[in-house]
């Protein structure tokens, strides 16, 4: 049976994924803000490794050892930061940048984003 805690992870590494891809920092923040448990954190974590290993493995020989060295460097993220929440938070938003990329998605660029809202307001 699967932890209770570990569902709650995927669920919401997939609402964190999903608020940057739409640029919406706020609610990315808010949700993790919301986590004031290390142990919650480090399951959403494990849930944006997991599913950039697994976009990592339909990558070339060549693209994917680059995304090994990515991960061995977001290990060592993780390890310097799994005293405190604050640097569990900065983990796992290196992580969802590297998800997202490996995924063939990306995070907006505010100025793009705001440069679109500018064109949307005048027409």
């Amino acid at each position: 049976m699967t932890d209770p805690r570990a569902l709650a992870g995927r669920r919401h590494a997939h609402a964190y994924l999903s608020a940057l891809e739409s640029g919406d920092e706020a609610a990315a923040e808010g949700l993790l803000a919301q986590l004031d448990d290390r142990a919650d954190l480090v399951f959403l974590g494990a849930e944006l490794t997991g599913l950039a290993r697994r976009a990592a493995r339909s990558l070339s020989p060549a693209e994917r050892a680059q995304a090994t060295g990515r991960q061995m460097r977001l290990q060592l993220l993780r390890d310097a930061g799994k005293g405190s929440t604050v640097g569990l938070r900065r983990w796992i938003s290196a992580s969802a940048t590297e998800t997202l990329g490996l995924l063939g998605r990306s995070i907006p660029d505010p100025a793009d984003r705001l440069a679109e809202l500018r064109r949307g307001a005048s027409a």
